[in-house]
């Protein structure tokens, strides 16, 4: 029969292996989602720029409806800037700095 503590030794080791394996596995989904959110940051930045780039051109028609396109291109753009800030603020708490008040 096998001794008790050899038991309790096993056991241990297999509760062990289950917690390294799920932790490794946990580290590369965060790795992977902090790669993912960098990307989306760099595409909202370059959506920001070209939206500022549109906004600041001068218009030539004076009619309500192109007003209303112009300010829902602003609003748009000042939407992308704060979901930018969101992530930026998400992914700057989970590195473990702080968050500037």
């Amino acid at each position: 029969m096998i001794d008790l503590p050899w038991l309790i030794v096993i056991g241990c080791v297999f509760i062990l292996s289950l917690s390294i394996y799920y932790n490794f596995k946990f580290a590369f989904l965060l790795i992977k989602m902090e790669d993912q959110i960098t990307e989306s940051l760099d595409i909202l930045d370059s959506k920001y720029n070209s939206l500022s780039k549109i906004l600041e051109m001068p218009l030539f028609f004076d009619s309500p409806q192109v007003r209303k396109v112009v300010d829902d291109i602003r609003v748009s753009r000042d939407s992308i800037l704060i979901i930018a800030n969101k992530l930026a603020n998400v992914e700057e708490d989970a590195s473990g700095e702080e968050k500037n008040s």
